[in-house]
């Protein structure tokens, strides 16, 4: 019998090398799975912000209005725009925020307001600066704290009518 001067081993096993392309493999796919997570949250954080701002942009005109209805009239351009306390339209709106929607980021802002008009020339009717008559046109924006990725701003143009029931309110003047 010849023994060789190396024994053979039949045993099967990894070696260093496997090992190390196995854990690269696995690593590389562990950070796929989270960079995909994390895209995944931060879109549903960003949709989230979206339609919480769009939902109170819409109640924040419904309050405009409430109070356009209860008052009988507009404010008068200079009050329309004021986006302080004092403002009629600005205190309507934010009446709708609780604190803990305020907490969240959430805030209002009236941009612009103006007014549907027919010059006397024979310009068509148009959209021009606010004069306190006929039908107002405001501009709300409804915007949320974060980063760029999940800030969001909605902002909605709202037509206000004037109420025709309301004591002294004269829709036609």
């Amino acid at each position: 019998m010849v023994l060789s001067k190396y024994r053979q081993r039949d045993e099967r096993g990894e070696t260093l090398v496997e090992l190390v392309v196995a854990l690269a493999i696995l690593g590389i796919a562990g950070v796929a799975v989270l960079t995909g997570m994390m895209l995944n949250v931060r879109a549903s954080s960003a949709n989230r912000n979206e339609a919480g701002g769009s939902s109170y942009a819409r109640s924040a005109a419904e309050a405009i209005q409430n109070a356009i209805d209860a008052s009988g009239a507009y404010a008068s351009c200079a009050n329309a725009i004021d986006n302080t306390s004092t403002g009629k339209y600005w205190s309507a709106a934010n009446a709708i925020f609780s604190g803990s929607d305020l907490s969240n980021g959430y805030s209002v802002k009236i941009l612009q307001v103006q007014s549907w008009v027919k010059p006397p020339s024979t310009a068509p009717p148009r959209w021009d600066v606010c004069d306190d008559k006929g039908i107002q046109r405001i501009q709300i924006q409804v915007t949320t704290l974060g980063t760029s990725s999940s800030k969001a701003v909605e902002t909605l143009y709202v037509t206000l009518r004037k109420p025709c029931a309301a004591p002294g309110a004269n829709p036609c003047s």
